[in-house]
């Protein structure tokens, strides 16, 4: 016979009354969450399926918080750009006025004082910054001043070629700078091939134009001269050969002075005199500021009316304007590739939030709580513990003195 002492008989009632106070406390806890996985001991395999969930979650907040950020910085940097472009065409404008109109050599330096004023704001739209006190076209060295004028007047670019790159999606990055010697430094003269230059010496009238493109599996990218025995006849050598070759036959302008070679085509407008050169060379690189400096200090010079200064003058113009537009087109490029990248932000944000809101789905279905059962549970689990409270107290008093 086992004999069952009365200790053990309380220490038994009162954890059972225990467990089902526990029992009762969690799932009041679980209605008040709405969740019913409070710890990993609630459910091991869905708490871990939790912990991934909500990473990724978290991952995908801090892609939104970037695409947010690269939002505003390449919007700025495209409002600067627009204000550029339009200071571009402003500038583009007084040229044609200073060529065209009979200007006095005063009119021509009031044009020059605007385009000074001109050249200062675009300094100013190089050297912009971000919301972060950050500069927008210095590459990585965003706490440099990018563009700089030293005492000779020159622009000075000192910062570097990189892009900054910012996380949008586990395997996907944007760009949310632009460098600026490719903004501002380094823009094709010319027509963004080909460059033409008449020499200094030169006496006659003739202007040559930027030319066209004809053929570009003919053009090769050599140096061509351009020499002139009379106002008609002229010869075109190859500077560029390798032994040279010197000149080639003697040719004839055409009528409508347009010279078509190297699957290229030039024209002169004007009247060449013997012993005027023009040269053909691949665009080189120029930077926007020197491409105002020169217009400003051509316009600041005194010109004759007549005579190899007015062609001289007419013919920096000609090229002025050329190199402006290459200018504006550049602007327009970099907007391009801005605008491709905005495009991209957005659709990119619309799928981080689609992908946000099913992961949190799948995580509330995991760690969810269905009110209805939890509610039938708990009433449950309280009548449990009330019966649990009453059957100790009258277990206590199953003594036998109350029976004496």
């Amino acid at each position: 016979m086992i004999r069952i002492s009365t200790s053990y008989t309380q220490e038994q009632g009162v954890q059972y009354m225990r467990d089902a106070q526990k029992r009762v406390v969690d799932t009041q806890a679980e209605l008040a969450t709405g969740k019913r996985i409070s710890s990993p001991a609630d459910d091991p395999v869905g708490a871990a399926r939790l912990i991934d969930l909500h990473h990724q979650i978290d991952s995908t907040a801090r892609f939104q918080t970037n695409i947010a950020m690269a939002t505003g910085r390449l919007a700025t940097s495209d409002s600067i750009l627009d204000e550029a472009g339009q200071l571009t065409q402003r500038a583009r404008e007084l040229v044609v006025q200073a060529n065209n109109a009979p200007l006095a050599d005063s009119d021509r330096v009031s044009i020059a004082q605007e385009l000074r004023q001109i050249r200062g704001q675009l300094l100013e739209h190089a050297n912009s910054k971000d919301g972060n006190g950050d500069y927008l076209y210095a590459g990585y060295k965003t706490q440099t001043t990018p563009f700089i004028e030293t005492t000779g007047g020159q622009v000075v670019y000192q910062g570097d070629s990189g892009q900054r790159l910012l996380g949008i999606a586990p395997t996907r990055s944007v760009a949310v700078s632009d460098a600026g010697d490719s903004v501002f430094m380094n823009i094709r003269a010319g027509n963004g091939v080909f460059a033409t230059t008449a020499d200094a010496g030169n006496s006659g009238s003739a202007v040559i134009e930027p030319g066209d493109l004809l053929d570009p599996t003919a053009f090769e990218h050599h140096r061509f001269q351009i020499d002139f025995q009379s106002s008609t006849d002229f010869t075109i050598t190859d500077l560029s050969e390798v032994p040279p070759t010197g000149p080639g036959p003697v040719q004839t302008l055409p009528a409508d002075g347009r010279i078509e070679f190297n699957g290229i085509s030039v024209k002169l407008t004007g009247a060449p005199a013997n012993g005027d050169r023009f040269e053909v060379a691949p665009a080189p690189y120029q930077d926007a500021f020197t491409t105002l400096d020169k217009v400003i200090t051509a316009l600041e010079t005194p010109v004759a009316a007549t005579g190899a200064a007015r062609t001289k003058f007419a013919q920096t113009m000609a090229d002025a304007m050329q190199n402006l537009d290459q200018m504006h087109s550049n602007f327009l490029d970099t907007r391009t590739q801005i605008g491709a990248r905005l495009n991209g932000l957005e659709t990119q944000e619309s799928a981080n939030s689609e992908f946000s809101l099913r992961m949190q789905s799948i995580a509330n279905d995991i760690e969810g709580l269905d009110y209805a059962e939890a509610s039938s549970r708990l009433a449950a689990y309280t009548l449990t513990l009330q019966a649990a409270q009453q059957s100790y107290v009258k277990i206590q008093n199953l003594n036998l003195f109350n029976y004496l």
